[in-house]
Formats: structure tokens, sequence, C-alpha cells
């Protein structure tokens, strides 16, 4: 899955394990619960930027519409996946 924004010089991919990852954690029903989580990968300098992993954070409060999650939890997240050479990603 690959996904280009216009006029960025830059192009995002989700590799198989993140697709799958991203469709476990999917809402499927209008009342299901929000989840949250990040995104990953081992070159933020590619012009094609392949989301290799994605995990999920626990939230502390989450219903249908919105979600709550510690972000030391999330910080934490990155400086471990970090040490093994992946990035988080983000955009804003």
């Amino acid at each position: 899955m690959k996904f280009a924004l216009p006029g960025a010089e830059w192009s995002l991919q989700f590799d198989e394990a993140a697709v799958s990852m991203l469709q476990r954690r999917m809402q499927r029903w209008s009342r299901s619960k929000e989840s949250v989580g990040q995104l990953f990968t081992n070159d933020l300098t590619a012009s094609t930027i392949v989301i290799s992993k994605v995990t999920s954070l626990k939230a502390r409060r989450a219903s249908w519409s919105s979600v709550a999650f510690d972000p030391i939890e999330a910080m934490r997240q990155r400086q471990d996946l970090l040490q093994e050479g992946v990035s988080s990603f983000s955009v804003q």
C-alpha cells in the first residue's frame, strides 16, 4: 500500500506486516473503541518511506470517537525501537 501527498518529494508505503497490524486494530463497527499506536521505519531519508512496524499503545481511556494514551509509554516505545535502528514516523 503506497501513498503520495501532492507536492511532496517523498511517498509513504506500508509493508505487509504493517498493513496486517493496522487491519487487526481497525474499528469494524460504529461503536467499536478507538485504538492508538505508532508507525516506524528503518529509513527516514528515503524517497519512499516504508513503514515496517506498527505498534499499539494501551489506551488510558477509549470510546468510539476518541482515545487517550500515556505519552511516557509512547516515548519508551520509541526509545526501545530506536535501539534496534527503527525510527518513529509522524506527520503533522
